[in-house]
C-alpha cells in the first residue's frame, strides 16, 4: 500500500514539475514521461512509451545525447546543456541523466531531466551585455567616476578620475572622498551625503573642489547616488565628476575684469552711458547719473536720445553721436561748444565720443558713451583767450589783436578807399615814478591811464597797451586827419589830469605824448605806419612832452637816434663793451638758488645801458645774431669758470629773439660752444616770449624742437600777455612757464590769473616762475598759490658775474626765502 501511494505521489509530482522527465531503458526505449516531455518534442496529446528514446533527438545532438546516455548506462550521473537551434532563435536546455540500478548495482535503466534554461541564459546574457556596457562606459567616459563604499572609501574609480586628481587608480583606492576634498567644501558635502544614508533623498548635485597630489585645486560638478541593498541599507554610493576647473578660472577671470570695469567706471571722472542695438539705454556710470539727472533705473528703456539730449551754442538740438555711431557703425565726436540739457532743465558744456559695441561676429550689439564736464576747460580756455589778446593788468587789446586789427583795417581801406590812423602814445615821466616808487604804483598808474584812453576813444577804435607804458590806437575808416588829431588832443588833456592813488603815494602828475600816422600818406602796410607813428611821437617828446604831433617827412630826428644807438651797439661789440649780468632765481619750496638768467648790458663811456634800449635797434640792424652768439659763449666761458665751484649746479638762461631762432645755424652754433667748453646741455635755457608763437612760420617750431631734443632746456617767458595758445603750449617742447611781472608787481598779486596759470601749467607738467617779486608779502602770496621758482629785486637785480660770485660765495644754498 505504501508503495503504491509513493509511486503514485511520485508521478504527480513529475506530471506538475516545470521540467521534462522520462525513464529510458538501456534498450533506449521510453519507458514513461511526464506531460512537459510531450511539449518539449513538440507532440502534444501523444504517449511516447515505447519509442526510441534516439529516434526523438535532434540530428545534430544524436551524436552527443547517445554518447551522454551510454555514459549514464555505464553508472555516471551526467549533467550538461545544449542548444537547439529554432525558429524564433536558439533554445538553451539543461539536461542530467541519472542512472537507476537494482540490488546487483546493474543499470536497469536512465532518469532523463531537462530544463528549459533560455530565459536564464536571455537575461545572464543580458546581464553581462549590461555589465560589459557600463564598464567600456565606466573605462572610456570622460567624466570621471568612483564607486565609493559607505564609509567614503574608494572601492572603484576610472582613469578619467585618477588622471583629474594626478593619482594613480591604486593609490586612489587606498584613499577616502574626505581626504581629497578641500576642507572648506567637506562639510557641505558630509550633510547631503547624510541625506542620501538616511533615506530623505536619492541624489545630490554639488560643486566642490578636490585636491590633487600635487596639491593643486580642481573644481568638480559631483553628482551622487546610492544604491541599496535589499533591505534598504546602503551598498555603496557612484559619484560622477565633471572637471569645471577651466570653467571656474573663465568665471573668476570673468569676474575680475567686470569688478574692474565697475570700479573703473565708478571711480573715473568721464560720464559712461551704454545702450543696446536699438539705442535703449541700459546703463549710467555713477558720473552721468550726476552729469545727467537720470540714475539708471529711471533711465533704462529710454532711448539715448531723451537721456542725453544735446543742443549747440545757439540752442538747437544736435543729433546725439550714440545715434550716428549705431546707424554708421563708426566712432563720432559731439560737436564742438555742444550743451547737454539735464533732467532738471539746466545746460551743461559737455564734450563726448560715441562708439558702437560689435560681437564676435562684428554684428553691432550696442553702444558705449563717454563725456565730460568742460564748464572749467571752457571757462579756462575763453579766460586763455582773452589773455591771449589782451592785457593782464589793464584789460586793453594786446599786440597781436591789434595787429590783426589793424590789417583787417588796412585790407578794407585798400579796398574802398578810406583812410585810417594810428595813433602811438608813451607816458611822460613814467619810468621816473616807476623806479621811484616801484612796480606797484607803476600799474597803478598804468591802470588809471589805460581808463582815460578807453573814455576819449571813440565807438570803433581799439585801443592797444602796447609795451610797457606805450599804448596804440587804431582809428579805422576816418574821413581826414582832423578826427585823429580830436582824439589825439582829447587824450593829451585828459592825462594832463592828476591821477591820485590808492597807495601813499597819492597824487601823481604825468601826461602823454601822441605821434599820429596816417594810411595811406605815411605809410602802405603795417609795420611803415607804425615806424612813422613812433617817428611821430618822438617828435612830440622833442617838442616838450604832453602834446601830439602828425608824422612829417621832416621828421629825422628819431632816425638820427637809432643811427647814434646801431654806432654804439657796434662799437661795444668790437670793443668788449658788451656784458652779460646774471639775476637769480630761487626755489620757492626751500629757497635755494636753482638758476640764473643773464641779461645783456652795454658800457659806454663808464655808463650802462640797459637792454630794452639796444636790443630793439640790434633786431633792426640785424646786429642781433652776433649779439646773442657773444652772450651764449660768454655764458659757456662763465659756466666753465664755475665748473668746481659751489656755483657748478646753476642753470643759465639766455633770452632768444624771434629772428635769431629762425637761424638754420642757431642748433650747431651752440652745439660747438658747449663742445669748445665741454658742457652738457641740460646747463643752458633758452627763453622765448609769447609774441613769438604769433603766426605760422613752421621754422621756430622746427628750431625749438632741435634745440629740445638735443638737451637744452626751453622756457616761455612773459608768460599771460601774448599769445598764450593752447595747441602750443601742447605742441611746444617748453619746461617752464614764467608768469609776467605784470600778474604779480600790480597792488598785491593777482591770485585768479596766478592760480589759473599754474594749474594750467601743472596740467602740461611745466615749471612755474614769477617774475618782479620785490616784496616778501608777493613772495608769500606765491608760495601760498604753488609756484615753483620766484626772480626779482627781493632776491637781487641782475649783477656782473664778478659781483655775483663775491655776494653769493658761502650762501649759494642758502635759504633765501623772506618769508621763512
Amino acid at each position: 500500500m505504501p508503495s503504491s501511494i509513493s509511486q503514485r505521489l511520485m508521478r504527480n509530482a513529475l506530471e506538475l514539475a516545470p521540467f521534462v522527465y522520462g525513464f529510458v531503458g538501456p534498450d533506449y526505449i521510453i519507458q514513461s514521461h511526464n506531460s512537459a516531455a510531450l511539449k518539449w518534442v513538440g507532440q502534444s496529446g501523444c504517449d511516447l512509451v515505447g519509442l526510441n528514446f534516439r529516434d526523438l533527438a535532434a540530428p545534430e545532438m544524436l551524436e552527443t545525447v547517445t554518447h551522454h546516455f551510454l555514459q549514464a548506462l555505464s553508472g555516471e550521473v551526467i549533467t550538461f546543456e545544449r542548444v537547439i537551434a529554432t525558429k524564433d532563435g536558439p533554445r538553451y536546455s539543461l539536461a542530467k541523466y541519472i542512472p537507476e540500478t537494482d540490488p546487483a548495482g546493474h543499470v536497469t535503466g536512465v532518469h532523463i531531466y531537462i530544463w528549459d534554461i533560455s530565459e536564464q541564459r536571455r537575461v545572464e546574457d543580458e546581464a553581462r551585455r549590461l555589465k560589459d556596457r557600463f564598464e567600456g562606459a565606466f573605462r572610456s567616459t570622460a567624466v570621471g567616476m568612483a564607486i565609493v563604499g559607505p564609509d567614503g572609501a574608494f572601492i572603484e574609480v576610472n582613469p578619467t578620475f585618477s588622471r583629474m586628481l594626478g593619482y594613480t587608480p591604486t593609490e586612489i583606492l587606498s584613499l577616502d572622498f574626505q581626504t581629497i576634498t578641500h576642507p572648506q567644501d567637506l562639510d557641505i558635502d558630509l550633510v547631503r551625503l547624510g541625506a542620501l544614508i538616511d533615506g530623505t533623498s536619492d541624489a545630490y548635485t554639488i560643486e566642490k573642489r578636490y585636491i590633487t597630489k600635487a596639491g593643486a585645486q580642481v573644481w568638480g560638478i559631483l553628482s551622487v547616488s546610492v544604491v541599496r541593498e535589499p533591505d534598504g541599507s546602503v551598498s555603496h554610493f557612484v559619484a560622477q565628476v565633471q572637471d569645471i576647473t577651466e570653467r571656474k578660472a573663465t568665471e573668476e577671470k570673468l569676474f575680475r575684469e567686470h569688478e574692474l570695469a565697475e570700479v573703473t567706471l565708478g571711480s573715473i571722472g568721464d560720464g559712461v552711458i551704454t545702450c543696446d542695438a536699438a539705442g535703449q539705454v541700459n546703463y549710467l556710470n555713477p558720473v552721468a547719473e550726476v552729469l545727467t539727472g537720470w540714475r539708471t533705473e529711471q533711465a533704462q528703456g529710454h532711448n539715448i536720445q531723451t537721456v542725453f539730449n544735446v543742443s549747440d551754442q545757439d540752442g538747437q538740438r544736435v543729433k546725439c553721436p550714440m545715434t550716428q555711431a549705431l546707424e554708421t557703425g563708426a566712432t563720432v565726436e559731439l560737436e564742438a561748444n555742444s550743451n547737454l540739457k539735464t533732467r532738471n532743465g539746466s545746460y551743461l558744456p559737455i564734450e563726448d565720443s560715441a562708439a558702437p559695441i560689435r560681437d564676435r561676429a562684428g554684428t553691432i550689439i550696442g553702444g558705449v558713451l563717454v563725456f565730460q564736464d568742460v564748464s572749467k576747460r571752457r571757462a579756462l580756455s575763453l579766460d586763455l583767450d582773452f589773455l591771449a589778446h589782451h592785457d593782464a593788468l589793464t584789460g586793453l587789446v594786446n599786440r597781436t589783436l591789434f595787429s590783426e586789427r589793424l590789417a583787417i583795417a588796412l585790407e578794407r581801406s585798400k579796398h574802398d578807399g578810406s583812410k585810417c590812423a594810428v595813433l602811438f602814445c608813451d607816458l611822460d615821466r613814467f619810468k621816473q615814478v616807476n623806479d621811484v616808487y616801484g612796480h606797484a604804483s607803476g600799474d597803478e598808474i598804468l591802470s588809471a591811464v589805460a581808463g582815460k584812453l578807453r573814455h576819449c576813444a571813440q565807438e570803433g577804435a581799439t585801443v592797444c597797451r602796447w609795451a610797457g607804458d606805450e599804448f596804440a590806437i587804431l582809428l579805422p575808416y576816418i574821413s581826414n586827419m582832423h578826427e585823429a588829431g580830436e582824439l589825439a588832443h582829447r587824450i593829451v588833456e585828459a592825462t594832463r589830469e592828476p591821477i591820485f592813488l590808492q597807495s601813499t603815494i597819492g597824487r601823481v602828475d604825468t601826461g602823454m605824448s601822441v605821434g599820429i600816422s596816417l594810411y595811406p600818406d605815411d605809410g602802405s602796410d603795417a609795420s611803415s605806419l607804425m615806424i612813422a607813428a613812433d617817428i611821430a611821437l618822438y617828435e612830440a617828446k622833442r617838442q616838450g612832452r604832453s602834446t601830439f604831433a602828425f608824422h612829417s617827412s621832416d621828421f629825422n630826428a628819431a632816425k638820427h637816434h637809432r643811427a647814434f644807438q646801431e654806432r654804439r651797439l657796434r662799437e661795444a661789440l668790437e670793443t668788449g663793451g658788451v656784458e652779460v649780468h646774471y639775476q637769480p632765481r630761487i626755489s620757492l619750496q626751500d629757497g635755494r638758488m636753482k638758476s640764473v638768467e643773464a641779461l645783456v648790458r652795454l658800457r659806454c663811456d663808464g655808463v650802462l645801458v640797459y637792454s630794452g634800449e639796444f636790443i630793439p635797434i640790434a633786431e633792426e640792424v640785424g646786429l642781433i645774431h652776433e649779439l646773442s652768439r657773444f652772450v651764449t659763449r660768454e655764458v659757456c666761458r662763465q659756466l666753465d669758470a664755475w665748473r668746481d665751484t659751489e656755483f657748478a649746479h646753476l642753470v643759465v638762461a639766455i633770452n632768444l629773439s624771434p629772428s635769431r631762432l629762425t637761424q638754420a645755424s642757431l642748433v650747431q652754433e651752440n652745439k660747438d660752444f658747449l663742445e669748445e667748453f665741454n658742457l652738457e646741455p641740460g646747463q643752458i635755457e633758452f627763453e622765448i616770449t609769447e609774441s613769438m608763437l604769433v603766426g605760422t612760420d613752421q621754422r621756430l617750431k622746427t628750431r625749438l624742437d632741435e634745440l629740445h631734443d638735443f638737451g637744452f632746456k626751453l622756457s616761455l617767458d612773459d608768460f599771460g600777455t601774448g599769445f598764450s595758445n593752447l595747441a602750443y603750449l601742447r605742441s611746444l617742447p617748453v619746461d617752464t612757464l614764467k608768469i609776467d611781472r605784470s600778474f604779480i608787481s600790480m597792488p598785491g598779486v593777482d591770485t585768479e590769473i596766478v592760480k589759473t596759470i599754474n594749474t594750467l601749467s601743472r596740467s602740461f607738467g611745466k615749471i612755474v616762475v614769477a617774475e618782479g617779486i620785490e616784496t616778501p608779502e608777493q613772495e608769500a602770496q606765491l608760495i601760498t598759490l604753488g609756484c615753483d621758482e620766484a626772480q626779482g629785486f627781493l632776491y637781487a637785480r641782475a649783477l656782473s658775474a664778478q659781483e655775483f660770485t663775491a655776494r653769493f660765495s658761502g650762501c649759494i644754498n642758502a635759504d633765501m626765502r623772506h618769508t621763512t
